[in-house]
């Protein structure tokens, strides 16, 4: 069955990574408390043994009589519940604790434990299902014998059993509270503030643009749901700026063609006379001019925008391109009585580019400028080389553009000066200017220019083109 949902495999993952942790540490602090449980046992065993070995050498001291010690030792292995053993200096078994295992007396221990117990070294046997210590018995220095302790195993095996049985439960205990803590802390910090963020995803997909997240994290949660405000922010702006565009289009659009239809209309029915018709025909041919114009601009714009308007990169004289725009820009500056002052840094600049593209731009920024210039104002072209650039600069005479303004002029239909944009302009130009240089993978930017006083005397436009190495 599959696991829905972020919760459930959540707490799958981490239980499965709690389990097998402390999994693993049962097992070592099993294997610990085995280890200390039988050294414990271990060390209990050295004591009797010692103790023994004081009863023995009473014994020897003739301090007590050989049923005196019988009694001792079978006191003492019952205490212990387990089975004592006393060996003499030749290593046969000369007293038990336990009469059944009387049979064993006169029984020799294996010479080899014999040969280790006289080098004073106690030993330690785990046979089937017995634990043997065996201890050394040393009498004013002199070898006199050992004692030997026989413990069941299955004495051992249950005290471990009951250890092994505790330290599990803790487990199990650690690993049920650590899954619930893992659910209501990682509902509470990640799948609640996921939720609202996927609630407002949803919201945001059926039309709601204004909705945002409050997730006040200061985590991977919080910088989530942060990047999902920004996002959300960006696509508000992207539905605002395209509803702006299509009133901005169906404007342009239905300015011309209500005058088209308008003219045709009055001549087809014979309300405008017949020597006016032909003067009403170029107004209407103005119009459809204006019209391929607007269309044509909105297809290279959104070609450009699509990475998909091709250029042919070549080596361009500069120099030609910006003195040739400005002969056809004359007449119209004359009209103004601007004057226009061209400062070229050298003779000849080569640089790289589209050249139909730079001259499109060049075009479009001097006859803005001129556009917007003063009357008797003055307009300014110059080159400047930084390094492996050339900085192209448009500078005109005016009031300057509000700080507002200078952050959208590059937005399409934008109009800075509606008063002052004749019905020729598409509102389109600053925007394809802009695409054109950043697809050139080069920079475009405009400004106020000040005088010494602070005040503004002019707008200049800044870009900039490779040089031909």
């Amino acid at each position: 069955m599959r696991c829905r949902g972020l919760v459930p495999k959540l707490i799958l993952t981490l239980s499965v990574t709690i389990c097998i942790t402390f999994f693993i540490v049962g097992i070592i602090l099993s294997s610990l408390f085995r280890e200390e449980y039988y050294q414990e046992r271990l060390k209990t065993l050295s004591g009797e043994a010692e103790v023994i070995e004081q009863v023995v050498n009473s014994f020897m001291n003739s301090e007590t009589t050989l049923g005196e010690l019988d009694k001792s030792i079978s006191f003492i292995g019952d205490s212990l519940k387990a089975d004592i053993y006393l060996i003499d200096s030749y290593g046969y078994i000369y007293s038990v604790s336990n009469e059944k295992y009387d049979y064993l007396k006169r029984t020799k221990i294996d010479d080899n434990d014999m040969k280790t117990l006289k080098e004073n070294i106690p030993i330690e046997q785990k046979k089937k299902n017995e634990f043997i210590y065996s201890k050394p018995i040393f009498y004013k220095g002199v070898f006199t014998g050992a004692v030997s302790i026989v413990t069941p195993l299955s004495a051992l095996s249950d005290s471990l059993v009951r250890i092994n049985q505790i330290v599990w439960m803790c487990v199990a205990i650690a690993i049920i509270f650590s899954g619930l803590a893992i659910y209501f802390i990682s509902k509470k910090i990640i799948i609640k503030p996921l939720k609202v963020i996927n609630n407002a995803a949803k919201k945001i997909a059926n039309g709601e643009i204004g909705n945002r997240v409050n997730v006040s994290y200061d985590d991977e949660v919080g910088e989530l749901a942060e990047s999902f405000n920004i996002m959300a922010t960006s696509i508000e702006e992207a539905e605002l700026n395209r509803r702006e565009f299509i009133s901005n289009v169906s404007h342009e659009l239905r300015s011309p063609m209500t005058s088209i239809k308008g003219f045709i209309t009055a001549i087809l029915d014979g309300v405008i006379p017949k020597d006016k018709e032909e003067y009403y025909l170029v107004i209407v041919n103005d119009e459809i001019s204006r019209l391929t114009r607007l269309i044509n601009d909105l297809l290279d714009l959104s070609a450009m925008q699509a990475g998909k308007l091709e250029f042919n990169i070549s080596e361009l004289e500069l120099n030609r391109i910006i003195e040739t725009t400005v002969l056809k820009m004359n007449q119209k500056a004359a009209s103004k009585n601007i004057k226009i002052e061209v400062l070229l840094e050298s003779e000849k600049l080569y640089v790289y580019g589209d050249n139909d593209r730079l001259i499109q731009v060049v075009t479009n920024l001097v006859d803005n400028a001129i556009k917007y210039c003063d009357e008797n104002g003055e307009v300014k072209i110059s080159t400047k080389t930084k390094g492996s650039k050339i900085i192209v600069s448009i500078f005109n005479t005016s009031k300057g553009i509000d700080e507002y303004d200078l952050t959208h002029i590059w937005d399409r239909f934008y109009k800075v000066d509606k008063a002052r944009s004749n019905k020729t302009s598409t509102g389109l130009g600053l925007s394809i200017v802009r695409n054109i240089i950043l697809q050139l993978e080069e920079d475009i930017c405009a400004e106020n220019v000040k005088d010494k006083n602070g005040e503004i005397k002019g707008v200049r436009f800044n870009f900039t083109l490779t040089k031909v190495k």
